[in-house]
């Protein structure tokens, strides 16, 4: 991977205390379009190394974009050590209207957990994700 691009990448991503706009997404799903397929799969050796907040913008801005080249960095993010990231991914993947393996039933049921004792919007696309399993 071109090391400027995964560096303006986490620039427009910010840090942990910046605010996180709809400009920002805008521009770092932008960004994400100008990867190659090489830098997705650097992109994803990596990404689970970064913090929760990182991964969660970088789920959002792949979920912005909206083409098929982050898929297989929101699947990878399924299996985040943050329950944030992975409920953001299966949202995005949800979105997406893609249909997941069924081994994926398990975390997906755990994710669900979660996004109920948060009481969060997501529930229903985890749920919609659900029942697409093949």
């Amino acid at each position: 991977m071109i090391e400027k691009q995964l560096d303006d990448f986490s620039a427009s991503i910010g840090r942990e205390d910046s605010l996180w706009h709809d400009y920002n997404l805008d521009v770092s799903s932008k960004l994400l379009e100008e990867f190659s397929k090489n830098d997705w799969v650097e992109l994803k050796k990596i990404a689970l190394s970064y913090p929760q907040y990182w991964q969660e913008r970088c789920a959002e801005a792949i979920g912005y974009m909206d083409n098929e080249n982050g898929i297989e960095l929101l699947v990878c993010f399924m299996n985040s050590s943050y329950f944030s990231v992975s409920a953001i991914a299966a949202t995005e993947l949800d979105n997406m209207l893609i249909s997941l393996p069924k081994y994926f039933e398990s975390r997906l049921m755990e994710i669900l957990e979660y996004l109920q004792k948060k009481q969060s919007p997501r529930f229903d696309d985890v749920k919609k994700l659900i029942t697409r399993l093949a």
